[in-house]
């Protein structure tokens, strides 16, 4: 058996639960990070959906009825879905290089990864042009010739080969860091070598202390304020964007360090509550302030950006620790449903977005509000995500791609070594959101 690549950072001389040379490492699996990595990809069925009835930053549909309500809930979850993406992202992302060869890791990434960005562009993405062309004529005209229009131009190839990843981006990006990955970590772990990390506990004596909050609150709010998320805009072209590289490397690299420093994760118990509390607070402050500052112009620099990005940046550390000690207290062990959660949410991903632009248009002629048009559109969507994901993906070699190993029951499920890449939530948890 090939011996096990030595972790990115040895954090800690003493071993504990999930830290190198601990027999425990084998056979834990960290399913609070797995379940909170699925719940965000699951929370962008519900951002997307709010986008279009959403009164602040509505996008593509600012001309038809939209609800204060729903901007609350696009505003609020837009400042830390992402993040938290990220951080899950490199932690699992670490996780995988430590236990395989570089060309294992690049070949496991191209597939679990890659695939899905190339498929997705070449099918999703017409799918997806098509139905906001739809959406948006459906309401300016007639439905009947909303759909005589995206038709044609779908015959003209208008929506084909852009340079767009539309909501695939989070793929694209995760694809450039885990290069970044792949060429800093030798240097990384020689710099850890050469500071002697091990000697006073490296990431895991920041991660373990009272003060790691506001140690982590400075550095964020200097790339928000760069870069920040309340101007809604995503990286959608192929050519790399420096900034956006910082803002979500950032996040990711934090994960990576993480990682280093696992045996801190039980920690984030301790506290938990009050700092999840605290984050949910935040957001809705988040959002008063995103408001105020665009009634402003939503211009960079002065006082209303500078306290904008320091409520985002102190929203984000409080419901990523919060979050995270609140599912290891109740998560942290193997449950059916949790596990299912994450295996679907990567479809669910995959395919929403192309839906939700469509449903739109397709209600255009109810007489309902915002917020019902919006309930409509989670629910319907949703249901054709598990329906497709059950008869079409989870048994097949579609799910064997997203997920690895295919399980015969979500009620019974097949005991594996855990920490083994399929067992760890690699493919479900850094392949992503």
């Amino acid at each position: 058996m090939r011996p096990m690549r030595p972790a990115l950072v040895n954090s800690s001389a003493a071993t504990h639960p999930g830290e190198p040379g601990h027999s425990e490492e084998v056979a834990q699996r960290y399913h609070s990070l797995d379940f909170l990595r699925g719940s965000m990809m699951l929370l962008g069925i519900v951002f997307h959906s709010a986008l279009a009835y959403d009164s602040l930053a509505g996008v593509e549909y600012k001309f038809w009825p939209t609800s204060d309500a729903l901007a609350y809930l696009v505003v609020g979850s837009h400042g830390f879905r992402m993040p938290i993406f990220f951080i899950i992202a490199g932690f699992f992302a670490a996780l995988l290089y430590s236990r395989r060869s570089p060309s294992t890791f690049v070949t496991n990434r191209a597939v679990r990864i890659g695939v899905p960005l190339a498929a997705g562009w070449a099918i999703l993405a017409p799918v997806a042009g098509a139905g906001l062309v739809f959406s948006v004529a459906a309401y300016l005209l007639d439905k009947n010739v909303a759909l005589d229009l995206a038709w044609n131009m779908t015959k003209e190839g208008q929506f084909f080969l852009q340079d767009s990843t539309i909501h695939l981006w989070f793929l694209y990006y995760l694809l450039l860091l885990y290069a970044a990955l792949l060429l800093t970590v030798p240097l990384a772990r020689r710099l850890a070598a050469r500071l002697d990390l091990g000697s006073w506990g490296g990431p895991s004596y920041l991660l373990s202390r009272w003060w790691r909050i506001p140690a982590l609150v400075l550095p964020t709010i200097a790339i928000l304020y760069w870069r920040p998320m309340a101007d809604f805009e995503t990286p959608n072209a192929f050519t790399p964007e420096v900034d956006f590289l910082l803002l979500y490397g950032s996040f990711f690299g934090f994960g990576v360090l993480l990682y280093a420093a696992r045996g801190t994760i039980t920690s984030f118990q301790r506290g938990a509550w009050p700092s999840l509390l605290t984050g949910m607070l935040l957001i809705g402050i988040y959002k008063l302030l995103v408001e105020r500052w665009f009634e402003g112009g939503a211009n960079a620099g002065g006082r209303d950006f500078l306290l904008v990005t320091a409520v985002n940046a102190l929203m984000i550390w409080f419901l990523f620790f919060g979050l995270v000690g609140v599912l290891q207290r109740y998560l942290e062990r193997p449950i059916p449903a949790v596990r299912y959660v994450a295996d679907a949410s990567y479809w669910f991903y995959l395919i929403h977005y192309p839906l939700v632009v469509w449903m739109p248009g397709l209600l255009v002629d109810q007489n309902w509000g915002p917020e019902a048009k919006f309930a409509v559109v989670v629910l319907s969507v949703t249901a054709i995500c598990f329906v497709t994901y059950e008869l079409f993906v989870r048994w097949t070699y579609v799910g064997t791609i997203l997920n690895g190993r295919r399980y015969r029951s979500m009620f019974r499920l097949r005991r594996q070594p855990a920490m083994s890449l399929e067992a760890a939530g690699i493919q479900t948890a850094s392949r992503q959101a």
